[in-house]
């Protein structure tokens, strides 16, 4: 698991990213959206490279059903996700995993969206906490949904209505990660529960 802040000096893309990813950074209105989208991708580049013994660029991805890309040929998994300022990467060997991050936003109007997309049991544990605790714990359930929604292939292309985390259910383990204040994020795995380490992905970009 690996988190960074997108305060890193310049970042060349033609070093890092593919044509196609230049591309896309390049089409981005704002330049503060350029930048997360080019720290992610040459985090996420950086990062499996690193793992795998190769320059950054070479790496080649393919994409499932819904969109989940993953290495055309290396057995790593991985998530990716970014909000606000941060960007958040999990990585494992085999097994499938599923990162997800949120910035916390005040006109969020979380009990119109759990009203929607919550089990029962997940309402109920959003209800029974303190009015001023509520948004917390929306967005820590809201995490843990996409965590094992991502880490299971489907996204939402599966009715996130149907994937309830009020409990981690079989066959998989989950947690939630303190990032930032501000910040909620979980990670979810297949299996059981194992251990897990956490790093600031800074190193990877200024290594020599």
């Amino acid at each position: 698991m690996l988190k960074v802040a997108p305060t890193l000096p310049e970042i060349d893309p033609v070093i890092l990213l593919s044509g196609d990813e230049q591309q896309r950074a390049a089409a981005y209105r704002f330049e503060k959206d350029r930048r997360q989208f080019v720290v992610a991708r040459a985090m996420l580049r950086t990062t499996l490279g690193h793992y795998l013994y190769r320059a950054p660029a070479a790496l080649q991805f393919v994409y499932n059903a819904y969109g989940k890309p993953k290495l055309a040929d290396a057995d790593l998994q991985f998530s990716l996700s970014h909000s606000g300022a941060y960007v958040l990467l999990a990585v494992t060997a085999q097994t499938l995993v599923g990162a997800d991050l949120e910035c916390f936003r005040n006109d969020l109007q979380y009990q119109r969206i759990a009203g929607r997309f919550f089990t029962a049991k997940e309402k109920a544990i959003l209800n029974a906490a303190p009015p001023a605790w509520q948004p917390g714990v929306f967005y820590q359930l809201w995490t843990r949904k996409e965590a094992l929604l991502k880490a299971r292939g489907e996204g939402f292309s599966s009715p996130p209505e149907d994937c309830d985390v009020s409990a981690w259910p079989d066959g998989w383990w989950g947690t939630d990660l303190g990032i930032a204040p501000g910040y909620a994020a979980a990670l979810a795995v297949a299996g059981n529960q194992r251990t897990f380490s956490c790093w600031d992905a800074t190193i990877l970009f200024t290594m020599k």
